[in-house]
């Protein structure tokens, strides 16, 4: 993958998943992949990313997946952060960064209970 791609949620429905195979060779992430919840007074929780390899999953340092839960401006639980599964039957090679962080809750930025990364 050399373009980014960005899924995103307009309610509080869960941001779709991703799921990348590859029968014959490796998985290659040279951009953004990210799946990032809706925030404010609506919150969603992140979609979760697959990535699975007859050769490798590899990540180049210029590769990010992304899938933070949406941050709540209410008292009420933030979004879910989603899951990220990474499976190469000839290895995993991660030179980039992966964010799976829950959502906050009532603002201060600091109040991630109720809410779970992935």
């Amino acid at each position: 993958m050399y373009k980014d791609i960005i899924l995103s949620s307009t309610n509080a429905n869960q941001v779709a998943n991703i799921n990348f195979s590859s029968t014959l060779n490796d998985v290659i992430i040279q951009a953004t992949l990210r799946t990032n919840g809706l925030s404010g007074a609506t919150v969603s929780s992140a979609g979760n990313v697959t990535l699975t390899a007859a050769g490798r999953v590899r990540i180049y340092a210029n590769g990010v997946i992304e899938t933070k839960g949406g941050n709540n401006s209410t008292a009420t639980a933030g979004g879910n952060g989603g899951n990220v599964t990474l499976s190469g039957t000839t290895g995993v090679s991660i030179f980039g960064n992966i964010y799976t962080t829950n959502g906050y809750r009532n603002n201060p930025s600091t109040d991630y209970t109720l809410s779970k990364p992935g």
